[in-house]
């Protein structure tokens, strides 16, 4: 007999036109979520990606390109929010009034790099090109947030704060969390200079573990991910609901965009993954 294989916490799904991963104890507790790849659309970057955010395309592309990412998902009654992110650790509340300005307006982004909500049928987004996205899901109250955390955001302690705005607006009890790290560059592949550096080993009593040093002089390599899930254990998730995709855009460029490779020669042009979080009435 054969022995018994590990079910992996992540599962790629290339159903219908547009590959997304998904992970599968947020989707068991009742939370529709995925992470976007590239592939599928119909933005010129180059043609036929999948490009989900409103800047540097036309929205036709973009409509198109979100209406058959939400039909992949079985998600096409949702409406998704994304905020407009200013690599800060900034959060909003998707509310009622940012539901409603949402409906007149479907550019609308509420301002910050973390979004959060009880609500439901409705899908909170973060777009990246190389970042740490993050999905963080309640089973018990249904509280949900997406999180954009690039290093300023890492090193702002972005995910502590948002898990702090969970606890404080929500009630939630961190321990219940479920959080899921998608697609980003690693820790061999993020490259930052001595200004960034500097602030990680005053910052983390860990930041041996964060940062490596590169090839390249006064450079090192920092693992956005260990950082980000020594932010979730910190503000008291347990290490057994916390997982992580191995995805690197920079190493898997033709599966997802990254703007560290593509910006060179691209410039603005470079795509967006979108990573989505949402739940049905429980």
């Amino acid at each position: 007999m054969a022995p018994p294989t590990k079910k992996l916490p992540f599962e790629m799904r290339d159903e219908g036109r547009a590959p997304y991963l998904v992970c599968l104890p947020l989707e068991e507790a009742g939370f529709t979520n995925a992470f976007s790849t590239r592939l599928g659309g119909v933005s010129p970057f180059p043609d036929k990606s999948l490009h989900l955010s409103f800047k540097n395309d036309t929205p036709d592309h973009v409509r198109e390109n979100r209406r058959r990412f939400l039909s992949t998902l079985g998600a096409s009654d949702f409406k998704i929010v994304t905020p407009e992110q200013t690599h800060s650790s900034d959060s909003s509340v998707v509310d009622d009034m940012v539901l409603e300005t949402l409906q007149q307006k479907e550019d609308y982004e509420p301002r910050g790099d973390a979004l959060v909500t009880n609500r439901m049928k409705i899908l909170l987004g973060v777009k990246t090109a190389d970042c740490l996205p993050l999905l963080i899901g309640d089973p018990e109250t249904g509280v949900m947030a997406a999180v954009h955390a690039g290093w300023n955001g890492t090193l702002e302690k972005i995910t502590e704060k948002t898990i702090d705005t969970l606890i404080n607006l929500f009630g939630v009890e961190p321990e219940n969390c479920l959080a899921a790290m998608g697609p980003a560059a690693c820790g061999g592949c993020y490259e930052v200079g001595e200004d960034v550096a500097g602030p990680i080993r005053n910052t983390f009593s860990y930041h041996e573990d964060l940062l490596f040093p590169s090839p390249n002089a006064s450079k090192y390599f920092l693992d956005v991910k260990l950082a980000n899930a020594m932010q979730l254990l910190s503000a008291g998730l347990s290490p057994l609901n916390i997982f992580g995709a191995d995805e690197c855009p920079m190493h898997e460029n033709q599966l997802f965009f990254s703007h560290r490779i593509e910006g060179k020669t691209a410039g603005d042009k470079v795509g967006r993954m979108l990573s989505v979080i949402g739940r049905n009435p429980f």
